[in-house]
Order: C-alpha cells, then sequence, then structure tokens
C-alpha cells in the first residue's frame, strides 16, 4: 500500500510482469486518467494489481489503510480486494486492448499477439522460467 504515498504520475507493475515491446503507448495513457489498473484475469469484475497507473496524489488510498491495518487485513484477501471497494478505475484491457497480456490465458496458447507490450503473470510458471517471451523480430 505504500506505493499510493508516490506522487502520480506513476506505472506501477508487478516483478513478475514483462515488458516485450514499447511501453510509450501505455506511458502516455497515464497522465490522461485519474487511475488504470488490470482487470483479474480470472475474475474479470475483480482489479488485478499487476499493473496500475495514477496520475497526482492518491496518497488518501495509503492514509485510509493504514487507519485501521488490522482490521483491513482481516476483512480483504489482498491489497487488490481492498482496492476493489476503494478506487473506480479504468480498465488498461478497455482503453488498450491487447497490450497487455496474461501469459496462462494467452500468450501460452497463441503467442504474443502484434500489440501486446507486456506480458502478466499470475502464479506458476514465473517469467524467468519462460524463454519465449522476445518477439521475433527483437531476437
Amino acid at each position: 500500500m505504500d506505493i499510493f504515498k508516490e506522487h502520480g504520475p506513476c506505472l506501477y507493475m508487478d516483478l513478475d510482469t514483462t515488458i516485450v515491446d514499447d511501453i510509450s503507448e501505455l506511458l502516455a495513457e497515464v497522465e490522461k486518467h485519474d487511475f488504470i489498473a488490470m482487470r483479474d484475469f480470472n475474475h474479470w469484475e475483480n482489479i488485478g494489481g499487476m499493473l496500475l497507473s495514477w496520475k497526482g496524489d492518491v496518497s488518501h488510498l495509503t492514509n485510509t489503510f493504514e487507519e485501521n491495518t488490522e482490521t483491513h487485513m482481516k476483512q480483504y484477501k489482498s491489497d487488490q480486494t481492498w482496492l476493489d471497494d476503494h478506487v473506480d478505475p479504468i480498465y488498461w484491457q478497455d482503453i488498450l486492448p491487447n497490450r497487455v497480456l496474461s501469459y496462462k490465458k494467452y500468450v501460452k496458447e497463441n503467442g504474443i499477439h502484434e500489440k501486446c507490450r507486456i506480458v502478466a503473470f499470475h502464479g506458476n510458471p514465473r517469467p524467468w522460467a519462460i524463454n519465449e517471451l522476445v518477439k521475433e523480430e527483437m531476437k
């Protein structure tokens, strides 16, 4: 939750989220929207925290969480489920379709889509166990 102390524009990516092509198009969107999140690949109605962005000051998220950390930790399964109740994001999948894809749900079976810029991993396998993440023209 401490990441939200950073004033935007900010782009946050989980460590197992892999950039496979130029992300300048995504960076341009960060400055246009208050809060952008991923839809959870397994539960489309929920926030997936692997790629988040915000512009401006969102420190109220950290402050609200810290006001009652113990209760929040008991009530919510994860920071992402807490965010579901405290932000009203737009979603990367809606504003830039196919730019961020799940390895398990898309890339593993179909390869890297021509518009894909980031491959998101959730669970196993991890990106360091995969050697096919570089587009052919980038090899």
